[in-house]
């Protein structure tokens, strides 16, 4: 059985611009959820906005929550996740 991710190693966001950090940091927000997203072209800003408003809200604790989608560049290189994240109080 795989033991949970610890603080040290688990992504969390930072600042104003949301900068990735380790989670035994100081941050505004923790990845609580991802999923992978399907095959084929390029999803625009809009399509990424519609399917994180449709499956983020299973993955998140919060009602105030961000997300993450790849890159054009890390889609081209076969990564296709989005990461969510839910709003902390630390």
């Amino acid at each position: 059985i795989p033991k949970p991710l610890t603080d040290s190693v688990r992504k969390c966001l930072n600042g104003a611009k949301y900068f990735t950090t380790i989670c035994s940091a100081k941050h505004q927000y923790r990845a609580t959820g991802s999923f992978e997203l399907g095959k084929g072209r390029y999803p625009s800003a809009t399509k990424f906005q519609r399917i994180a408003a449709d499956r983020c809200p299973r993955l998140v604790t919060t009602r105030d929550y961000l997300y993450q989608y790849p890159s054009k560049t890390q889609w081209k290189s076969g990564y296709r996740v989005m990461v969510c994240y839910s709003k902390t109080n630390r």
